[in-house]
């Protein structure tokens, strides 16, 4: 089965192009999975500090890739 993640690079509650990625996991073909990430609101911003320790948010991330 082919997985991919998508994620789009809009944080708007309407934003067309996360509709348009909802589209695609429900209408992706069989053998395909689409997961629309949606917590890229809660990312915090690029700290090379937080490498060693990072947030749980961080983690789940890491966990769906």
């Amino acid at each position: 089965m082919a997985r991919l993640l998508a994620v789009s690079g809009s944080l708007r509650q309407a934003s067309s192009n996360s509709i348009l990625l909802r589209a695609a996991e429900r209408l992706c073909p069989e053998g395909i999975l689409i997961t629309h990430y949606e917590g890229i609101g809660e990312l915090p911003h690029f700290n090379p500090d937080l490498f060693e320790d990072p947030p749980e948010t961080i983690m789940a991330l890491r966990s769906i890739i």
